[in-house]
């Protein structure tokens, strides 16, 4: 699966099935994959800043303190959307 992911040209993909298989089996090698995947989003200029609100998510589940520490500047972003989210993939705002 995690070879699968790999090929796919799509990073929100990836980091979906990244997020998922270490949800199964907590296998530490898969943070630094996601993290690599956000970081490819964080790069993109078309649609960047949709593209990391569901970034935030994927990699608030890995629950580490370096996946915490990528959000966390994004808590003070100028655009509303991004900020928001970003709160709320840490848990700082609960609906």
């Amino acid at each position: 699966m995690i070879q699968a992911a790999t090929r796919c040209d799509n990073e929100i993909c990836k980091l979906s099935v990244y997020t998922s298989i270490y949800e199964i089996n907590r296998d530490k090698s898969l943070i630094e994959l996601a993290i690599s995947c956000f970081e490819r989003i964080e790069k993109k200029i078309l649609f960047r800043k949709y593209l990391l609100i569901d970034a935030f998510y994927y990699l608030s589940r890995f629950n580490t303190t370096k996946s915490t520490k990528i959000i966390e500047p994004y808590i003070n972003h100028k655009d509303f959307l991004v900020s928001y989210n970003a709160k709320r993939s840490l848990g700082i705002i609960k609906d």
